[in-house]
């Protein structure tokens, strides 16, 4: 290959790396913001029929955003007829699987004892036929890097549909609101990606081009299957309890996400690729994987702990306070939350160094437990539920450990060892921010009447309390993470002397 396409390889993948952060912060914003409006004029229980019609929605969605789509994308010598094929199957299979959504959603409704549901999901299985209509489109610009045009289609079509929904929630349409959010969502998404997209088919088709892709393609369908069958099993088992629960932990449950994913997703999504360069050199990838789950060990423990502390004003913030129920079950997800880069950072080294099988054993062994554990808590109500998802997920994060350790040489006291300090750090720094804010804070802003507002102060003052507080602390015991870390931001701001100047000011 020659270096001129080298680079022009080089350039797309820059760029559409930093199209897909924008794509990805732009959309947990769009997300967020009208939740907060929408949490604040819908019950509970409406939020919780329509999530319990997502489960149902959601996996019939997979056999048109899966398997052949994503064939298209892993073809190399891919052929107009190859992408028509695939886009009249994907329209054919969304309609066969909305009739079966329409026939079955009585019998679901039934299920669940939620009328309700029943129309919801004849309504809202309409948005599978409209986004099949536009996925091939959508993933043509994934397969040509071209991840400005998803980000102008994924925030387009999420702002114009939030909107809808926030008017439709203020007339008092209720979950309809929520419903005609997702149809108008998934019309969006279909109409720019045809606007975007200069590919249009012709009345083309071949059974013998999908065939060529079946075996990638059904395969990437069962795995999307498995994984979304045992991502939702907790949503079926509390829906078919609650609605009023399945919104509780749903929300508790894309709270705790919305800070680990956040920094993992930035942190993570260089991590193989980078390990993977290493491999040929053994030490030098081992040194590499310890340094760099120091630096997440010492900084996503920090966030979760400061935000189990301030779960009350994060919570009234987003929600208000209507949904303080979901405050001890979003700190339990937290917990895990601390964890987490354990299992992801030692995933990553496993995989870079080619041991595959053990993180696929690992990740099958885990789903287990996890099923073996929900069939001992569901009786026992939702904290308790969460709680033996919990501990599953440590036992999971201890396998990966055990596999990490036979063979990077990385032992339990290892791990123990290295870790401890900044656990430690992080859980002075958030029981300090939990006494001012309980003791202090609180009682100094009762003579406010605005909720928010007291909350948005709260939570103001004690994160602006957490940086100094955190950046004093490892100043003074300079461990390794945090040199590091410093390290690595002042070598990217390489082009900015002042903001160099800056760091070296704040950190010396």
């Amino acid at each position: 290959m020659s270096d001129k396409n080298n680079e022009n390889i080089k350039a797309k993948t820059f760029n559409g790396v930093i199209w897909n952060y924008v794509n990805k912060f732009g959309l947990q914003l769009l997300h967020l913001l009208p939740t907060m409006v929408l949490t604040r004029l819908l019950t509970a229980e409406e939020f919780g029929v329509v999530a319990v019609a997502a489960i149902f929605t959601s996996f019939v969605a997979i056999f048109v955003s899966s398997g052949f789509s994503m064939a298209i994308i892993q073809k190399k010598e891919l052929t107009h007829i190859d992408i028509c094929s695939v886009f009249y199957f994907n329209i054919v299979i969304s309609i066969v699987m909305y009739i079966l959504v329409y026939a079955a959603s009585p019998f679901i409704a039934t299920f669940f004892s939620m009328p309700e549901v029943c129309e919801i999901l004849r309504v809202s299985g309409l948005a599978l036929i409209i986004g099949a209509i536009g996925a091939v489109q959508g993933t043509l610009f994934s397969k040509e890097l071209n991840f400005k045009s998803i980000t102008i289609r994924n925030l387009l079509s999420y702002f114009v549909a939030s909107v809808v929904a926030i008017i439709l929630a203020l007339q008092g349409y209720g979950y309809w609101a929520l419903v005609v959010q997702g149809l108008i969502s998934a019309f969006m998404t279909s109409a720019c990606n045809w606007a975007l997209s200069s590919w249009r088919p012709s009345l083309s088709f071949s059974f013998t081009s999908l065939k060529t892709m079946f075996g990638f393609g059904s395969k990437l369908l069962l795995k999307n299957i498995s994984d979304l069958f045992f991502g939702k099993i907790y949503d079926f088992v509390i829906g078919k309890i609650s609605a009023a629960d399945l919104a509780y932990f749903n929300r508790a449950y894309s709270t705790s996400n919305l800070f680990t994913d956040t920094f993992l997703m930035v942190l993570n999504s260089v991590a193989f690729p980078a390990f993977s360069k290493m491999q040929s050199n053994f030490e030098r990838l081992r040194k590499n994987i310890i340094r760099f789950f120091l630096i997440e060990m010492m900084i996503i423990p920090f966030i979760m702990i400061l935000a189990i502390a301030l779960a009350k004003p994060i919570i009234h913030i987003l929600y208000s306070s209507r949904w303080d129920a979901v405050i001890p079950l979003f700190q339990v997800l937290c917990i895990w939350g601390i964890f987490r880069p354990i299992s992801c950072i030692f995933a990553n080294g496993l995989m870079a160094y080619g041991a595959s099988g053990a993180c696929l054993k690992n990740s099958f062994i885990g789903r287990g437990l996890n099923i073996m554990l929900l069939i001992f808590t569901w009786k026992h109500g939702l904290l308790i539920m969460i709680t033996g998802q919990l501990i599953a997920y440590i036992l999971e994060i201890i396998l990966y450990a055990h596999s990490f350790k036979k063979i990077f040489k990385y032992g339990y006291m290892d791990l123990i060892r290295d870790v401890s300090p900044y656990i430690a750090i992080a859980t002075v720094i958030g029981a300090i921010l939990y006494a001012i804010n309980q003791y202090i804070l609180a009682p100094s802003l009762s003579f406010i009447h605005s909720e928010l507002l007291v909350a948005s102060i709260q939570l103001a003052i004690c994160l602006l309390l957490s940086l100094i507080i955190f950046i004093f602390a490892y100043k003074k015991l300079k461990l390794s993470a945090f040199v590091d870390f410093i390290g690595i931001i002042y070598d990217v701001l390489g082009k900015y002397p002042k903001l160099q100047k800056f760091i070296r000011m704040i950190t010396n």
